[in-house]
């Protein structure tokens, strides 16, 4: 497209130059190198604008076969997911990771949620049973049943696995909190219920990658 850009300059010269009497010099000025420096700022800027906007929603990197590194929109920290997942949109407006698989109808959610915007006291257990509280409320009939912790995590986390129904339809929601010097985040996968027992060993496999920026 530049090529053509720079084409149609030159035309346009050699035709003013042909109709109109013009200044050789004051001609290239006016009608090729001022028209050319702003066709590539202005692609440069749309460059910028469009880099911007693709690293603000998420990073993506092949590390292994099959699998990819994904960064949180807000740079704090990465997960490793399976290729067949790809990066989501509008599952949560407040999320810094959105992802699943629209096929298999699994999805994960996280959120980042800085230590210093709650009271001094709030520990990891406040805030997991904060965090089961809001799911149970948010569904009917929720069964709460707190899993163990992953022996092979070795950041402080808990775990839980919600039952319930949204809308008519049994849903599954799989919580994982971890606790960081300064962050608790919080990580939230859910399906139907019918997919929960394939769902579960999938994120632990996603927990077991988390690596805090």
């Amino acid at each position: 497209m530049l090529v053509f850009v720079f084409i149609s300059l030159i035309t346009s010269y050699i035709g003013a130059r042909t109709v109109f009497v013009l200044s050789k010099w004051k001609a290239r000025v006016w009608l090729i190198i001022l028209p050319a420096i702003y066709y590539l700022l202005l692609m440069g800027v749309f460059g910028f604008l469009l880099a911007k906007v693709n690293t603000t929603q998420y990073k993506s990197t092949e590390v292994v076969p099959g699998h990819r590194v994904i960064t949180s929109v807000d740079n704090l920290f990465t997960v490793k997911l399976p290729a067949s997942w790809t990066i989501l949109k509008n599952l949560n407006d407040e999320a810094t990771i959105e992802i699943g698989n629209l096929e298999e109808d699994v999805y994960c959610i996280a959120f980042s949620e800085r230590k210093a915007d709650f009271e001094p006291d709030v520990s990891i257990d406040d805030f997991y049973e904060s965090v089961l509280s809001g799911t149970s409320d948010a569904v009917q009939k929720a069964n709460i049943k707190r899993l163990p912790p992953l022996s092979s995590f070795k950041l402080d986390h808990r775990r839980a696995r919600v039952d319930g129904e949204l809308e008519y339809n049994e849903i599954t929601y799989i919580i994982q909190i971890v606790e960081t010097k300064d962050y608790f985040y919080q990580m939230v996968s859910y399906t139907p219920k019918a997919n929960a027992e394939k769902l579960l060993p999938l994120f632990d496999e996603i927990t077991n990658s988390f690596r805090e920026l």
